[in-house]
């Protein structure tokens, strides 16, 4: 399975209700860097910020559903 980035946070909640909002399309997600982000932010620039990575294969129905979560 091949993961792509699809959006990046700087902080752990946003990226847990992004998260939570693709599940409940089913897209499934993974944070990563949320764990130094949380523990030490000031590396929060340095790692990138968390980032909601799915699998390559779902892109299309993300970016359908990115729109749906901007409104």
């Amino acid at each position: 399975m091949e993961l792509i980035t699809l959006k990046t946070f700087n902080n752990e909640l946003d990226a847990y209700l992004f998260s939570q909002f693709l599940s409940n399309h089913n897209i499934q997600s993974y944070m990563f860097n949320q764990f130094i982000s949380t523990i030490y932010p000031i590396f929060n620039n340095t790692v990138g910020g968390i980032e909601v990575k799915i699998n390559i294969k779902d892109i299309e129905k993300a970016n359908v559903v990115i729109e749906l979560y901007k409104q």
